[in-house]
């Protein structure tokens, strides 16, 4: 039998009043990984400034726009995300990124935009830096593994792949302060131990390659999810929401939640300003 855990009362009134048994609590661990799905895209407009290419930042939110995080950033990384494929295939040169402070917050959003491939700041020769696409050899065995059962989610609404995908990563998880990533959780069907990390890693890999816009989220010495279904952007808590070997109480359990209601129980984003940025990334005008 697993230990069965609990979510903490501040957010036990998004799943139903459930009571399940300690806080989720997570490890600090660093990990850059992307996005593969295709969200919905609205025409460009095409910009002379970006040497022919597509000014993408015109279609997204202007509030999401810092001193950093630049209209210029904007567009190599987006171009990088619509063109990831051509990237790790080698096919496809990224666009010169504007200006920032390495290992500060363009990092920080390029590690919550997607789980495969990975998106990466590089430097180049002569000081400049791209945004770049990879899919790490360490990886295969857990796209392998799950390839059928991402098959099997042909055909249903988003809500229902989201669903499907935080219960697969239930299944595979029980929670305790260790941080085994999607590569190992993915790759086999036992369950492991592992925190909060561990869950929101594994779904969003799963959903990046599901097609549902998927990122990271963190506040309060704990980490989630947020996606983009049914026209909007969505709270998951996995880890939350892992009800242990009971599962007769999914029934109960809602994955998808509000983000104003799940902010009031106590879900608080730490770092609005990369959340903003990362779904304008993967779907621009969506924060509008």
């Amino acid at each position: 039998m697993r230990r069965k855990k609990t979510m903490a009362p501040a957010m036990a009134g998004l799943l139903l009043a459930l009571t399940l048994a300690g806080p989720a609590h997570a490890v600090e661990f660093e990990e850059g990984m992307t996005f593969r799905g295709d969200p919905p895209l609205p025409p460009w407009a095409v910009s002379e400034d970006h040497g022919g290419r597509e000014d993408y930042s015109q279609q997204a939110n202007p509030a999401a726009f810092t001193a950093e995080l630049t209209r210029e950033n904007y567009n190599a990384i987006r171009d990088t995300v619509l063109h990831r494929n051509e990237i790790v295939a080698g096919s496809y040169q990224p666009i010169q990124m504007g200006a920032f402070t390495r290992y500060g917050i363009i990092d920080e959003v390029t590690a919550a935009i997607g789980g495969y491939p990975v998106y990466e700041p590089i430097s180049r020769p002569g000081g400049s830096f791209v945004c770049t696409a990879k899919c790490p050899e360490s990886y295969k065995d857990a796209v392998a593994h799950t390839q059928g059962f991402l098959d099997n989610l042909a055909g249903q609404s988003d809500r229902e792949k989201v669903t499907a995908i935080a219960w697969y990563v239930a299944d595979r998880l029980t929670y305790a302060v260790k941080y085994p990533g999607p590569g190992r959780v993915l790759a086999q069907d036992e369950q492991m131990p592992g925190a909060c990390m561990a869950y929101a890693y594994s779904f969003r890999f799963l959903c990046d390659r599901a097609g549902i816009p998927c990122i990271l989220k963190r506040g309060g010495n704990h980490q989630w999810n947020m996606v983009y279904a049914e026209g909007q952007w969505w709270d998951v808590d996995v880890t939350a929401a892992d009800a242990g070997d009971d599962t007769s109480l999914r029934e109960y359990i809602t994955i998808l939640n509000d983000p104003v209601e799940y902010e009031m129980a106590g879900g608080v984003d730490e770092e609005p300003e990369v959340t903003a940025f990362a779904q304008e990334l993967l779907v621009p005008g969506s924060t509008k």
